[in-house]
């Protein structure tokens, strides 16, 4: 079996893991049915504990080192969602029973053969009949579009990573990898969701992640606490900008918010309280004097007239 890859299959591959791009060249890219570009069903069934033994390290033969454990199944899934943020892989309707299934938007489909081949097949296919005088077409190659351009034409761009922007919004199916393509409009900062829908749609959109990472059913309880606490998506951006800095990165998941959007609405609402205290303290102040201070000033202006006036201090001995 031979396989190869493309510039922007290897483009996007740069700087991932390296367990991440053995995943995607030696386990979907391997076993993907060129006539689709899906890889996994009832062709080959594909698994975690399949990609898992891709890539385990054996020791030389001879050599005093063990051999390395088997990498557990959430460490593959882990590197397949990096796959999926990459925009390498597009989950096509994965499942227990199918196995995994997932299509590799930026692989060449189609009938794949070596170049020197395919132009001796067309140089046969001129001379077959030298003297009859037909005109012999061709058969034209595929056209291939760039993936600056495949970018460009998205209209829409959202943030600086090359990687997580290789994909967005090239499909609109709920198990795509931008699970709020089909909102076109940006979600204004004013805006405040108010169901677990909206939230999953605004994340999805916003990092790029498949629509199951935003819709498990341990997220809604998350999203209805965001509700509550009146979060904006103004808010919410602050709050991902806050912990994607301390992580370093874009987390797999919206479950690494959820301790920061906690700790930001219970500092904000003391801060407002603290304000609105402050406020009300000063319009009190203003409109009724502190009555102890008002009778130590009279005081010192007594004892000052005392001095002054020798008529007043007689008559008030």
């Amino acid at each position: 079996m031979r396989s190869q890859w493309n510039g922007a299959e290897d483009e996007a591959l740069q700087g991932l893991t390296p367990e991440a791009q053995v995943i995607y060249l030696r386990g979907f890219r391997r076993y993907m049915d060129y006539r689709t570009g899906v890889a996994g069903g009832p062709a080959r069934k594909l698994s975690y504990r399949a990609m898992a033994e891709l890539i385990a390290v054996d020791p030389d033969w001879g050599s005093q080192r063990k051999r390395a454990e088997t990498p557990t199944l959430g460490r593959v899934r882990a590197r397949v969602a990096e796959l999926e943020r990459a925009g390498l892989v597009v989950n096509h309707g994965s499942s227990r029973s199918r196995g995994l299934v997932f299509k590799l938007p930026f692989a060449d489909t189609g009938l794949v053969r070596p170049e020197k081949e395919r132009h001796k097949e067309q140089h046969k296919e001129q001379h077959r009949e030298p003297h009859s005088g037909n005109v012999v077409n061709l058969p034209k190659t595929r056209e291939i579009v760039p993936v600056e351009q495949s970018r460009n034409s998205t209209g829409s761009n959202t943030g600086n990573d090359t990687r997580n922007n290789t994909h967005l919004y090239n499909s609109t199916e709920l198990n795509s990898t931008n699970a709020g393509a089909r909102d076109i409009a940006a979600w204004p900062d004013t805006f405040q969701p108010q169901t677990p829908a909206e939230w999953g749609s605004f994340l999805g959109r916003e990092r790029s992640w498949a629509y199951h990472r935003v819709s498990r059913p341990k997220l809604i309880a998350v999203y209805q606490c965001w509700t509550s606490w009146a979060l904006s998506i103004g808010d919410l951006r602050q709050v991902m900008a806050c912990a994607e800095a301390n992580l370093g990165r874009i987390p797999d998941g919206p479950e690494y918010y959820k301790n920061f959007a906690e700790t930001y609405a219970r500092e904000r609402d003391r801060l407002n309280e603290s304000i609105q205290s402050n406020h009300q303290g000063s319009n009190h102040g203003a409109s009724a004097p502190d009555p102890e201070r008002r009778s130590r000033r009279d005081e010192r202006a007594a004892v000052q007239k005392q001095l002054t006036d020798p008529h007043y201090a007689l008559d008030n001995w």
